[in-house]
């Protein structure tokens, strides 16, 4: 019973794996999926079944390193709010957006508005209005699912912070999911806002 049931959890591990987006967190659960396979292959002496586990699992730990490894080159293109690349970026995005930014409005007029690309596909984009004190309350500040790693946010930040007059970014009244993202990229809760300064 014990075994089938490591045999189970191996299974159900590499099903789960297929599932994820980004591609660093299916390679690390395909892995570990895999290990599991080939444990329970052993038990039951299915060796040919724990040695391709095993060349798997090799191989997946090779790319997940290679991925890691890799320095990401991004790039910003500034728009115009009123854009159509951008307005088309939103729409294709919008189910998604809205699970992280609900009061998303596509047709508004913002004061910055940038879209970061990898490898001259759009994978990101910014929004936000001028605030007080040479800060920019953000507005949306999206990225795709397989680039879910705070890259992004690092490269796009430094770039902001490089423009003259700018001194801090806010997002107020962020949902969870943001402000756990937020607190991560050095954001500091302040009243009803989250802030960074530069």
């Amino acid at each position: 019973m014990i075994i089938e049931l490591i045999g189970y959890i191996g299974s159900i591990i590499i099903v789960v794996s297929m599932l994820m987006t980004s591609v660093i967190k299916l390679r690390l659960l395909n892995m570990l999926g895999g290990i599991i396979f080939s444990v329970y292959a052993l038990m039951i002496h299915s060796y040919p079944t724990a040695i391709m586990n095993i060349v798997l699992s090799i191989i997946n730990l090779v790319n997940i390193h290679k991925l890691m490894a890799k320095e990401k080159k991004y790039s910003i293109v500034k728009l115009n709010s009123e854009d159509s690349f951008l307005r088309f970026f939103l729409y294709q995005h919008e189910s998604d957006i809205k699970i992280f930014f609900p009061n998303l409005e596509i047709k508004r007029n913002y004061d910055y508005a940038y879209i970061v690309c990898y490898q001259s596909n759009p994978v990101g984009i910014f929004l936000g209005m001028a605030g007080e004190e040479n800060s920019i309350e953000i507005k949306i500040d999206y990225v795709t699912p397989a680039f879910r790693d705070c890259s992004i946010g690092s490269y796009l930040y430094e770039y902001i912070s490089a423009r003259k007059g700018i001194s801090s970014l806010t997002f107020k009244k962020p949902t969870e999911e943001h402000r756990k993202y937020l607190l991560r990229m050095g954001f500091i809760e302040k009243d009803d806002s989250y802030v960074k300064a530069f």
